[in-house]
Order: structure tokens, then sequence, then C-alpha cells
């Protein structure tokens, strides 16, 4: 076996993605109806729970009877990009092993198509959680990281500061903060990297327009994030 072989042998057997090649199959008028799985990788028997020995050789439809809507378009994608030859990316919910995955597929000849696929189940049920803290009151609600960068934020910090949600997401709070508050600012940020929550804390926040505001914020810190509460008190 060649260096360059190895290297994609070993790559295909400890990706930390599931991988599957799928040979397409058709019906009488040349649609793709189903795929026969060709090889699978040990991340792809561990998410579904089954040897390749129950997996290899059999029809998707075959490992996979939930003839949902999902299905359907999963079948109806590997067809369109053996026809296109473009890359797509799908996230779906596999009720059969409870995961949300994130495929991406991609052509490999005219009836043979590849998949990858990652879990991203704890990225779905953070971002549900997430959705249901912001929107849980009429306050400035926002969820950063422990650096204090942004992740989420409600629609009140618009209204407040005027800063649109993709002008704050991503961003840092320091980047808004007066200079003459940012010690207290990094201070308070010390507190909630060591689990410690802050029942009240004010400094002030630039608007968009230049002009500062006196913002009061309440935070938890829970893991990795921060949950935090603002109200303007100028």
């Amino acid at each position: 076996m060649s260096t360059s072989s190895h290297y994609h042998r070993t790559l295909f057997e400890r990706s930390p993605n599931a991988i599957a090649y799928h040979r397409l199959l058709r019906d009488d008028t040349g649609a793709v109806c189903d795929s026969l799985l060709l090889h699978v990788n040990p991340t792809l028997e561990r998410f579904f729970q089954r040897p390749a020995s129950e997996l290899i050789g059999r029809r998707f439809l075959e490992v996979y009877p939930h003839h949902s809507e999902r299905t359907k378009r999963f079948i109806t994608s590997l067809g369109e990009v053996s026809k296109s030859k473009k890359v797509l990316t799908l996230n779906f919910q596999v009720q059969l092993i409870d995961k949300w995955l994130r495929t991406t597929i991609f052509a490999l000849d005219d009836n043979t198509v590849a998949s990858i696929s990652t879990d991203i189940t704890k990225e779905v049920l953070q971002e549900t959680e997430f959705k249901g803290f912001l929107q849980s009151n009429l306050d400035m609600l926002a969820v950063g990281d422990m650096t204090g960068r942004f992740i989420r934020v409600n629609r009140e910090f618009e209204n407040i500061l005027g800063y649109s949600t993709d002008e704050l997401e991503g961003h840092n709070v320091t980047e808004f903060i007066h200079p003459e508050d940012m010690e207290a600012t990094l201070t308070a940020l010390s507190t909630l990297q060591k689990q410690t929550p802050l029942a009240s804390f004010t400094n002030r926040y630039r608007c968009k327009n230049g002009d500062y505001k006196y913002i009061e914020w309440r935070s938890h810190p829970i893991g990795q994030y921060i949950y935090a509460s603002a109200r303007d008190i100028t």
C-alpha cells in the first residue's frame, strides 16, 4: 500500500465524522429513488449503533425505514449532487438514532455519492435554549462566552442602543465600554469566569450614535456561557 493510500485509509477509519459511500439506485424514469451503502467508517457504525456488516450492501431505506419528508429530501439531494456535481450541506433530525446531523454530500462519479455527517445535537439543543432565554421577557438579554464575546442578543439591544443583532453578535462587550469603566468591567468578567454570578453591575455602554448610556447588568455563568439581562438606567 502506498503512503497516500495509507493516509486515506487512516483518515477514513479515524475521522470523527461519519462517512459513507452511496451507490445511487434509480427508478424507471431515471430518478434516484434509493441508494446502496458501499462502505461506512467506524464513526457511522457508532452513530447507528450497528456494525458495518449490517449496513454495507443494504439499501439506505432499509437501514433507515422512516419514510419522512426529511428522508425523501435526503434521497432527492443524492440525485441533485450526482447531476450538478455541486457540494450540498443539510441539517436534519435522524429519529432512528435520536440525533441532529449536519451532512455534506458530493458526487464521486455519476452514480456514486459520498456523505460526511457531524453530530450537531448539542448545538441544536443549545440554540433552542438560547432562543427560549432570549424570548423570556422584555429586558435586554444576551448570551456570551467566557471571554465576553456576544453569542446571541435579543432585539431589545437594538431598541436601547441602536445596534442590530449582527453588529453585536461575535463582538466582545469590551469594544463598546466607556474607557473609564473598562477596568471594572474586566474585573466583573473575571468574577463570572470563576462561575460566580453578578446580581448587579453598572457600566456605560456606547450607543451606535456615539452617546453613552448607563446599563445595569445581572449575569449568571453556566458552564462555558454567561447569561445576562440588562436594562437602561440612564
